[in-house]
């Protein structure tokens, strides 16, 4: 009886591997500019120059304002800063080079994200872990995999129209679909701010 022994080849190790970067590059882009913003946000926001003091400032000021908004006033605040980034991604599709444009996206979110936490803990300290859970990390973390559907539907579609390829109709349900799920998401933030935003101590 011959027993046959399986061996591990390498090289088409490192080939299955390169396959499966390629076959994932828009999605390890995405998260490699992610945490990149993540630390720079963060290495800024604790920075000891006049901007760092001015951004310190900004978000503590907008964290006082939170504590006293209705639900509605914050759905208006977080659908500014939500539209914004979506008129972005949208004008994206309009350009020939709205492919590489796209992955400014999840660079300033994470910005945004690592300056935020990075006030959060050095202001409140550790302590309000309950807080970042419930209010910055769950809305966040809904962002980051809309947003990274809605990038690399963004890149296929410019990528498809710079081969003379046009969507039409499916391409227009695709954007009505993201709307749709960016509003739930709105919303659901804005739900979670209004019933937990009282587990941040403010002195």
């Amino acid at each position: 009886m011959v027993r046959m022994v399986a061996t591990i080849n390498p090289k088409s190790q490192q080939r299955s591997w390169l396959r499966y970067a390629r076959a994932r590059k828009s999605t390890l882009q995405f998260f490699f500019l992610l945490c990149c913003g993540l630390t720079w946000g963060s290495f800024y926001a604790l920075g000891e120059g006049e901007g760092s003091a001015l951004l310190r400032a900004i978000v503590l000021e907008e964290l006082v304002l939170q504590q006293q908004r209705s639900f509605r006033e914050l759905v208006i605040s977080g659908a500014i800063g939500m539209l914004g980034m979506l008129l972005y991604l949208y004008l994206c599709l309009y350009c020939t080079k709205g492919k590489w444009l796209v992955l400014l996206v999840p660079f300033v979110f994470g910005l945004s994200t690592g300056g935020l936490v990075a006030v959060l803990v050095s202001e409140y300290g550790l302590g309000i872990w309950a807080y970042l859970l419930s209010c910055v990390f769950v809305p966040r973390l809904l962002l980051v995999l809309l947003l990274l559907s809605a990038c690399n539907r963004c890149s296929r579609t410019c990528g498809q129209e710079t081969a003379g390829r046009k969507e039409g109709r499916e391409g227009e349900a695709s954007v009505r679909l993201y709307l749709l799920l960016f509003l739930f998401a709105l919303l659901f933030q804005s739900f979670l701010l209004y019933v937990f935003r009282g587990l941040l101590w403010l002195q």
